[in-house]
């Protein structure tokens, strides 16, 4: 595990953004699950890339309040050669709006870069506006659509 020292400082309470390469920490992987569980959950109807469900050989970034717990988690991929992937991205409800995303994201940018990667990407369910406009915040422009049926 290393820390990763964002160049923001993190609010107060928090102890530090951490990355795991590859993930195998039991309580990141868990995590992980549920918080693509609770994606799904809250897009039921929605057309798009279905959640990632974290597996042995990704990587993950989180962030720890004082207490051990984990309060947000950003978990990826190497996609192909000079590419990454985000699969699943989950903030504790008590620590949303705090910038946490943007600060594992920049974590993550930095991180791609130490392995060439050139391109990040992810997948975003069209009913999810909040997703997307954070995306688009930081920087990531849509470039395709993903088509896919309820079958």
């Amino acid at each position: 595990m290393k820390q990763i020292i964002p160049s923001t400082p993190l609010p107060n309470g928090l102890r530090g953004i951490y990355a795991l390469n590859p993930i195998g920490d039991h309580r990141v992987r868990a995590l992980a699950h549920r918080a693509a569980n609770q994606i799904a959950t809250d897009f039921p109807d929605a057309a798009g890339v279905a959640p990632h469900m974290a597996g042995a050989d990704d990587r993950a970034l989180f962030i720890e309040n004082t207490d051990g717990e984990i309060v947000a988690l950003l978990v990826w991929l190497m996609w192909d050669a000079g590419s990454g992937w985000i699969g699943t991205v989950w903030t504790h409800p008590g620590y949303r709006k705090l910038g946490l995303y943007a600060r594992m994201y920049e974590a993550l940018k930095s991180e791609a870069k130490e392995e060439n990667m050139t391109l990040l990407g992810c997948g975003v369910e069209m009913a999810n506006t909040i997703s997307r406009s954070v995306h688009e915040a930081l920087g990531m422009i849509a470039s395709s659509i993903t088509y896919c049926e309820a079958i």
